[in-house]
């Protein structure tokens, strides 16, 4: 079960890390059966770094039907969810553990993203969850559970925090048409504050500054700021369905392997649109 300090962490910010809420022989194997998958599929060796593939790894996205990652949604992981959404109120999935893996780049350089660079216009922030339902109910939950220390710099999910809380009064505004389509709603919203539009455009000229440093600012009385996921093996995220989040590159030496899980409050008097996940991608 989630502490008092992390359910309010959640609410304000938007996520709450849980320390070593996953075993440490469950993530050992998850590990393992993933880099089975990385050498069979791919020919990617873990000890022989010659042999990675370079960004994101596509192709083992069905490890999530095998045995070794059922245990996910362990008792600790449950209760944390009830917690959050109220017992029997929320959708068991149907598999547990979307695979995350990301390698290093040289492409890229973490201090050239900080100092604008790069192109952050490749980076796409985005909700898992659609914006045509109620503000002031949570209608999910989505996880990220680390099979690996993860460094700042690793290819964390990059976050921008208390963005949920922005959303919640943004979509107040928006009509019903705006809203029943996430990509439009997004773009509605990246495009309804000057701060926004920074972090979601390109950016030409080198900046003097760190980039994520400069990355916050405070929105109709809202504290909002560009964050990485990072901690140890075994911890586990929880994040508000509205959290805006992006994939980073990783500009350590290091594979990020990560597990991300979204889950569903039950609806009761209505239905719940799809999820359109390509369309955001």
């Amino acid at each position: 079960m989630l502490s008092d300090q992390q359910c309010k962490e959640f609410f304000e910010r938007g996520f709450t890390r849980m320390p070593g809420a996953l075993p440490e022989d469950l993530v050992a194997t998850m590990a393992a059966r993933i880099w089975r998958a990385l050498e069979e599929r791919h020919g990617m060796h873990r000890h022989d770094s010659a042999t990675w593939i370079a960004g994101g790894v596509r192709g083992i996205g069905d490890l999530n039907r095998e045995p070794e990652f059922r245990p996910f949604g362990s008792p600790d992981i449950r209760s944390a969810i009830d917690h959050l959404l109220g017992k029997g109120d929320w959708q068991e999935p149907s598999t547990w553990g979307q695979i995350l893996a990301t390698f290093p780049s040289e492409q890229w350089s973490w201090n050239s993203l900080f100092q604008g660079q790069v192109d952050v216009s490749t980076i796409t922030w985005h909700t898992d969850y659609p914006y045509n339902t109620p503000p002031t109910e949570l209608s999910g939950v989505q996880m990220f559970g680390l099979l690996a220390d993860l460094e700042p710099g690793g290819g964390g999910t990059l976050v921008v925090e208390g963005s949920h809380r922005v959303i919640q009064e943004f979509v107040l505004d928006q009509s019903h048409e705006t809203l029943q389509k996430m990509k439009r709603a997004r773009l509605a919203l990246l495009n309804s504050h000057p701060w926004f539009k920074s972090v979601s455009k390109a950016v030409s000229q080198p900046r003097p500054e760190p980039w994520m440093a400069e990355q916050c600012a405070v929105i109709n009385d809202i504290p909002v700021a560009v964050a990485e996921l990072t901690g140890s093996a075994c911890d586990v995220y929880f994040t508000h369905p509205w959290l805006l989040h992006a994939m980073s590159p990783n500009c350590n030496a290091t594979p990020r392997l990560m597990c991300t899980q979204r889950i569903r409050r039950l609806a009761k008097e209505r239905q719940i649109q799809p999820v359109e996940y390509e369309e955001d991608r």
